[in-house]
């Protein structure tokens, strides 16, 4: 009956979202996830909650952001008009796989629209606070994920100004990734000994003892997943195998992996006209990061090449720039302005020398670039000092 049920609600009410395939541009992916009004209550979020996301993207590699989203296609044959945000996270230890679906309202805030997978959607019917539960993992203990994405519309535009990712000469493309619905699942964590069985009868989480809600033991009796109220640790009903593994692609094959892909930056508002004066900011940004690493000494053949390549057509244009001196000069405005950044694929190896600071050190990089060109005003060559205090305890760092 229970399955009767769920198929009359997976035929009635499901939402088709479309992507981009990475691998295969010309060719598009269509998932298809669970109306959230057949599953929840009407539930609403303040921005917070997608903050909260945008923080922990600059802060953990393990969290990420991609511009695939196409359509949404919803269960009365409607598209999806508006600002839509899809969000995957798949569990660090356990075979486990979430995914939300995010609409935002005019007045502000976000509303839950959609649920995948399956199990998720149908352990959100059974009990809803184990929603609840699944957002305060992502936002409280997000170690817990192995991989979380945030999947944006195409096409977005940052605030005031459009950030150009660097050209195919300058920067080599971004690593392709499994797209969302091909994603490979982790190897099930197997350190859990206990038996589902005895949980049952003794209604009792495996992990911290506690009694365990009746609706929570129902649903492991039905061969569920569920999550412990108290100490937040899934509670395996059964353990579904995932396809075979892959064998790995040979060292010498294996491309290299951008820690996230594209990272937002928060850049101070005076560097606006200098980046916006040869029209590819993508293309400043990167030579900053290759002045740091240059500074660093951390840059390879193929990057030295393209630092090369890049500081020789910043000399090219320097009348260009010069002519511009005095609206490059004329904003000494600290707020922050939100940049997107695609990191160039030989980031990878060196992404994790830079840490924490790599915004800051970034600015370093645009303002010794300035600096270079005569473009810096007094008010901030002061401010200049912040940024290379950040940059020598990084140098001092490296081994």
């Amino acid at each position: 009956v229970r399955d009767r049920l769920w198929e009359r609600l997976q035929v009635s009410k499901v939402i088709r979202v479309q992507f981009i395939n990475k691998s295969a541009p010309d060719t598009d992916i269509t998932m298809t996830i669970y109306a959230a009004s057949q599953i929840l209550k009407d539930i609403t979020f303040s921005d917070k909650i997608i903050t909260d996301i945008e923080n922990l993207i600059l802060k953990k590699e393990s969290f990420q952001e991609e511009h695939l989203l196409k359509f949404v296609t919803l269960s009365t044959g409607s598209v999806l008009e508006g600002n839509f945000l899809f969000l995957i996270a798949k569990a660090s230890k356990l075979n486990l796989d979430f995914g939300i679906l995010f609409d935002k309202i005019a007045t502000g805030g976000y509303h839950i629209l959609g649920i995948w997978p399956r199990d998720f959607a149908e352990e959100c019917r059974e009990d809803q606070e184990i929603f609840t539960y699944f957002l305060y993992r992502l936002i409280n203990t997000p170690d817990y994920f192995a991989n979380v994405t945030l999947y944006r519309p195409t096409a977005v535009q940052t605030p005031d100004m459009v950030v150009k990712h660097p050209t195919q000469e300058l920067a080599p493309p971004v690593p392709m990734q499994a797209p969302p619905s091909t994603r490979s699942r982790p190897t099930p964590y197997q350190a859990t000994s206990f038996d589902v069985t005895s949980v049952i009868q003794t209604q009792r989480c495996p992990h911290c003892n506690v009694a365990l809600p009746a609706p929570r033991v129902q649903t492991l009796e039905h061969g569920g997943n569920t999550f412990c109220p108290n100490c937040y640790n899934i509670i395996k009903g059964s353990v579904i195998p995932g396809p075979p593994p892959q064998a790995p692609a040979p060292p010498s094959m294996a491309p290299p992996v951008t820690p996230s892909g594209i990272k937002q930056l928060n850049l101070p508002r005076f560097l606006e006209p200098f980046l916006n004066s040869l029209q590819n900011p993508g293309f400043l940004l990167e030579s900053a990061l290759l002045y740091i690493l240059s500074s660093l000494n951390q840059l390879n053949m193929e990057m030295r090449k393209i630092y090369n390549k890049n500081m020789t057509e910043i000399e090219k244009r320097k009348d260009v720039l010069l002519r511009m001196k005095n609206q490059i000069m004329a904003s000494n405005d600290t707020t922050a302005i939100p940049i997107q950044f695609k990191l160039p694929a030989y980031s990878a190896s060196v992404y994790p020398i830079l840490g924490t600071h790599f915004q800051d050190l970034i600015i370093y990089g645009l303002l010794k670039i300035m600096e270079w060109l005569g473009l810096v005003s007094p008010t901030i060559s002061i401010l200049m000092g912040k940024y290379e205090q950040i940059f020598s305890q990084v140098r001092q760092s490296l081994p």
